[in-house]
């Protein structure tokens, strides 16, 4: 009985599965699996590496991805390791809602980019293959998600330092600044949906007015996928 606060938590596309770390100490290589109604049962799987974040795929397949690795854990609770081809230390994925690519932030040199990456299935192991830089400008990446198929929402900082939102249309140069709050931590993003990110202060939203708080000390937003 009680609670637990939530760490990084990811919802399936179909809204009917989650899974979470939680903020206990000694529990950062845990991740809890869920069904997504009253009675469901959570299953932990563990042994996995301090989890920097979660992110499901079309397939329902949730990504995990800690310093320098990547895993899949099937609904089932079976774990596989993803190859990532070209990058050295991944610390972030976010799948595509098309499950076909993902964006990979990877740090090098102390510096972390975010990566465009094909998935790619082969004799029953799935690869990251072919990175891709979305954008040079950016440096330092906190997060980043999908905003729609062709879009990618990042907080980070550009050539001034300063760092705040930014949209990228994944393929081209354009880049266009969202502002942002102090310390942002995280974003969540999905289309026809309010921009998420997560600051000490709370969770802010911005629906294209500006940021607001929206849930004063809330923490882990979260979009399906």
């Amino acid at each position: 009985e009680g609670s637990v606060r939530l760490g990084r938590i990811a919802v399936d596309l179909s809204q009917s599965r989650a899974g979470s770390t939680v903020s206990v100490p000694g529990t950062e290589s845990t991740i809890y699996l869920a069904d997504l109604k009253s009675d469901s049962q959570v299953t932990p799987v563990t042994g996995q590496g301090a989890a920097l974040s979660l992110s499901y795929s079309l397939a329902g397949d949730l990504w995990v991805a800690s310093q320098g690795s990547v895993r899949i854990i099937k609904a089932s609770g079976n774990v596989s390791r993803v190859r990532v081809n070209g990058l050295a230390t991944p610390v972030l994925v976010r799948v595509a809602r098309d499950g076909a690519r993902a964006l990979v932030i990877a740090s090098s040199g102390g510096q972390r980019q975010v990566y465009l990456m094909r998935i790619v299935r082969s004799g029953g192991q799935y690869q990251l293959e072919s990175p891709q830089l979305i954008q040079n400008t950016l440096a330092s990446i906190v997060d980043c998600a999908w905003n729609d198929a062709n879009t990618a929402v990042v907080i980070g900082s550009s050539r001034t330092g300063v760092t705040q939102v930014y949209s990228v249309s994944v393929g081209t140069p354009d880049v266009s600044a969202a502002g942002g709050v102090p310390s942002m931590s995280a974003i969540a993003a999905a289309p026809g949906s309010a921009l998420l990110v997560e600051a000490p202060s709370g969770v802010w939203e911005n629906s294209g007015l500006g940021w607001r708080l929206s849930v004063a000390r809330g923490k882990s937003p979260a979009y399906p996928g």
